[in-house]
C-alpha cells in the first residue's frame, strides 16, 4: 500500500466520524 494512500485513509477515518456521526 502506498504511504500517500495510507495517509488518506487515516485522514478519512478521522474526518468521516466527524462528518457522519451515524457511521460510528
Amino acid at each position: 500500500m502506498e504511504p500517500g494512500l495510507k495517509l488518506s485513509l487515516g485522514a478519512m477515518s478521522t474526518l468521516f466520524p466527524s462528518l457522519f456521526p451515524r457511521v460510528t
